[in-house]
């Protein structure tokens, strides 16, 4: 017996049921890709009991087990695609659906559209979407670390232009609803609590734990680089590093000494080539607890997790997550991102505070 049920409710009131299939993404592989929407892909076989579907219109998908329910995915319909087969019983359909990320990237600003100089990475953030949706798409959240310079930006794309004001701040972004995007600066994510350890049972941990049955390393090699090159929007280019693996990032960072401290603070990210934990998969009917579904709808949002692996114990950040559900079972695999890349100095953690050991942020 599967462990969850799924619940998919669309425009608010109306379920979709007899679902074969459900695939969920969200977040991004790598520290280095940009952040982009979230999707969710419904999959059945029973046409004619599906109802009327309409591009834009909400839709909800909630995993249930018992009294608890997790709201895995909550945007809206993108695209429908029905299949006639000779027969009624060879007809399929796909539902497509996109969150909060997706609908800011199909927006523009207006012509004309600017910020000031000296406003904060969220300040600009938040102009960006009021300027292109008014009041239909807004961030929670307003922690922002460093200031931009100012721009022209008319007819641009809105998550491109976050995007860039995000290489700027370092932080997250990811979507809370389809009309809300949570804002998440460098300073608020690595003091946050672990959320559980996946573990094969060698060591001994204080968390909530979960089971896994594979785990990858690599070297990310694709993550890996010796010298960072940040371009601020104009400003002259400043450097960090003298390899021959360069990252270029675009930004509008403000001043130069701005610029050339986050020049420093990536190169610190970046300058990591050992093999670490890169994903981690496992499936809903191994787990004991609602652990591993609990990662997989919090990934991308900067959250942290343990891994227990043949008595070495690794701290690793869950940077996005893939969710396969059929009747019969759930499937989790999350991307992952080291904290020996992100092991920046906080004082008083155990993961984080070890002079010496973790770097200097900015």
């Amino acid at each position: 017996m599967a462990r969850y049920d799924w619940l998919i409710v669309y425009d608010g009131s109306v379920n979709i049921n007899d679902a074969q299939s459900i695939t969920i993404t969200r977040g991004r592989a790598q520290i280095t890709d940009p952040f982009k929407g979230g999707t969710a892909t419904i999959s059945g076989r029973n046409v004619t009991a599906l109802p009327n579907i309409e591009i834009g219109k909400e839709i909800e998908i909630v995993a249930e087990e018992g009294l608890n329910s997790f709201t895995m995915f909550y945007g809206v319909v993108a695209d429908v695609q029905i299949t006639y087969g000779q027969v009624a019983s060879m007809d399929s359909y796909q539902i497509y659906c996109e969150d909060a990320l997706a609908i800011a990237g199909r927006g523009q600003t207006g012509d004309p559209f600017s910020w000031a100089a000296g406003r904060s990475t969220y300040q600009a953030a938040e102009d960006i979407l009021f300027d292109a949706f008014a009041s239909a798409l807004s961030f929670t959240g307003s922690s922002a670390n460093s200031f931009v310079s100012g721009q022209s930006a008319p007819n641009a794309n809105v998550l491109q232009l976050l995007n860039q004001i995000m290489a700027t701040e370092q932080g997250y972004l990811y979507p809370v609803d389809p009309f809300t995007i949570q804002w998440i600066g460098r300073n608020e994510y690595q003091p946050l609590a672990q959320l559980g350890t996946f573990t094969d049972g060698t060591a001994a941990t204080v968390n909530t734990t979960a089971k896994f049955d594979n785990v990858t390393f690599r070297s990310q090699a694709d993550s890996y680089f010796d010298r960072v090159v940040v371009e601020a929007d104009g400003l002259a280019p400043r450097a960090s590093g003298l390899g021959t693996r360069v990252y270029t990032v675009k930004t509008y960072d403000e001043t130069l000494t701005q610029a050339k401290n986050l020049a420093d603070y990536l190169l610190a990210i970046l300058n990591v080539q050992n093999s670490v934990p890169s994903t981690i998969s496992t499936i809903s009917e191994l787990q004991t607890n609602n652990l591993a579904i609990d990662v997989a709808r919090l990934a991308g949002s900067g959250r942290q997790v343990g891994l227990i692996l043949r008595g070495n114990v690794y701290t690793v950040f869950v940077e996005g997550s893939t969710v396969t559900a059929t009747p019969d079972q759930t499937r989790f695999t999350y991307n992952l991102v080291s904290s020996e890349a992100l092991s920046f100095f906080i004082l008083d953690s155990a993961s984080f505070g070890v002079l010496d050991t973790n770097k200097l942020g900015f």
